[in-house]
């Protein structure tokens, strides 16, 4: 095996390392934000159920306060 051989075998496996860990950065990032997303989803779910509960509450027990 030659230097250039060498240095070339190095660089490869240098550039081959780097593109492996690039693509584990931009999915795990993308995972993050699909994950954020999602959250941010199940919380906007979870207010809504909440204000119409409150709502449909406050409208069914509306009718027993006119009535005192």
């Amino acid at each position: 095996m030659t230097l250039s051989n060498w240095w070339a075998c190095w660089w490869l496996l240098v550039l081959v390392v780097v593109l492996v860990l690039v693509v584990v950065l931009v999915l795990v990032v993308v995972l993050m934000l699909v994950l954020m997303l999602l959250l941010m989803l199940v919380l906007v779910l979870v207010l809504v159920l909440v204000l119409v509960l409150v709502l449909v509450l406050n409208c069914s027990s509306e009718p027993s306060r006119i009535n005192n």
